[in-house]
């Protein structure tokens, strides 16, 4: 029994160390396997030819033969192409023909603008001459700027002035009197320039100056039979009526030093009088007038800005010949900034009180364009 026990562990024994030896057998054959296929699992994602690829490359030199058959059938080509080339090269002309006409006509037709161009210039040319050549150039109207100040200066008072010429109205200038005592200012200063144009600057007496003159001088307070402003309307036509002869050169100004010196002194002589008017002590009952001098002065200065800055457009010739223009600048300069005085209230204070005296500080700026207007007569020869 003993015996027999013994040889079924020997079997059992052999039998497990024959499947341990099997398993291990196994084991190395798998790595065997996979060491092999490795390099070439590597070879295939690195590009390297397999193989296939290696039979596949050695094959293409057969086929690329073939290949080069349509080599062949591109000398048969080209050499049937020469034959045909000549008629087909041919066939561009007439697109070229047609782009030299197409490019022919726009330089016959810039050509013939080009010709039509001087004509049409000298047809324009022609009216301009025509009449330029009738009038000297002396008297190829000068004065027009310092006859369209006059003619602004009316016009806006009359017409773009809100609620228009005010002194003759009844009930409504008693609340508007600053704006009424500037339009006063200003027809005083419009009177001169149309005295100074008819006896001074004009070169021979003209009915519409004449007529313009004597319809200035109505009543600025009268209110009908005719009221002030329909006078002043009919001034203003008359006015424009000069202008117009200026234009056309049916009437010239003379725009000599001496002229120019007529009218510096009329304005001298107005800026005196609002200066001695406003730095006079006040005698009104409460200062009532107070604000009428001031705004009054500031209409005369107002004016004669204007008028003066259109005359020294036209008497540019003496300006220059005594190198005065910048002392002409001073003076507008001066009255722009009389003109730009504008306080809420209009106070009279001593010259060492504590209240301001505007009538003196407006006063201040009119003697400052006095005396530059002073010199300026002085350099005018």
């Amino acid at each position: 029994m003993k015996k027999i026990q013994l040889k079924r562990q020997e079997k059992r024994g052999w039998t497990g160390s024959k499947l341990l030896a099997c398993g291990i057998a196994v084991w190395i054959l798998v790595f065997v396997l996979w060491g092999a296929s490795a390099p070439v699992a590597r070879s295939a994602s690195e590009g390297e030819p397999t193989s296939a690829t290696q039979e596949s490359a050695t094959e293409q030199p057969a086929t690329s033969p073939p290949a080069e058959a349509p080599a062949d059938s591109q000398q048969e080509t080209g050499s049937q192409e020469p034959s045909s080339s000549p008629q087909e090269e041919p066939a561009p002309a007439p697109d070229n023909a047609s782009e030299e006409a197409s490019g022919s006509e726009p330089a016959e037709s810039s050509a013939q603008e080009s010709e039509a161009a001087p004509e049409a210039q000298e047809e324009k040319a022609e009216p301009t001459e025509e009449p330029a050549a009738e009038p000297s150039p002396a008297t190829a109207g000068p004065g027009t700027a310092y006859v369209d100040a006059t003619i602004r200066l009316l016009n806006f008072e009359l017409h773009q002035r809100y609620m228009g010429w005010r002194p003759n109205d009844l009930i409504v200038s008693i609340f508007t009197d600053d704006a009424e005592n500037i339009q006063l200012g200003v027809l005083e200063v419009v009177r001169a320039s149309v005295g100074l144009l008819k006896d001074q600057l004009a070169g021979e007496p003209d009915a519409s100056l004449d007529e313009a003159q004597a319809l200035l001088q109505s009543d600025p307070f009268k209110f009908w039979l005719p009221s002030a402003e329909s006078a002043y309307d009919e001034a203003l036509e008359e006015l424009k009526a000069y202008l117009g002869k200026l234009e056309s050169a049916e009437a010239a100004i003379k725009t000599e030093a001496p002229q120019l010196k007529a009218v510096c002194e009329s304005y001298r002589e107005l800026l005196r009088t609002e200066v001695s008017t406003l730095l006079e002590p006040d005698d009104s009952w409460l200062g009532l007038d107070l604000d009428d001098q001031f705004y009054h002065a500031r209409g005369t200065a107002k004016a004669i800005g204007a008028s003066l800055e259109g005359a020294f457009k036209d008497f540019s010739g003496p300006l220059d010949q005594a190198n005065a223009r910048e002392a002409s600048a001073e003076i507008l300069d001066a009255l722009k900034q009389a003109q730009a005085l504008e306080p809420w209230y209009i106070l009279d204070g001593s010259p060492d009180g504590f209240l301001a005296s505007h009538r003196a500080g407006l006063a201040r700026l009119l003697a400052d364009a006095l005396y530059k207007l002073d010199k300026l007569l002085w350099m005018l020869p």
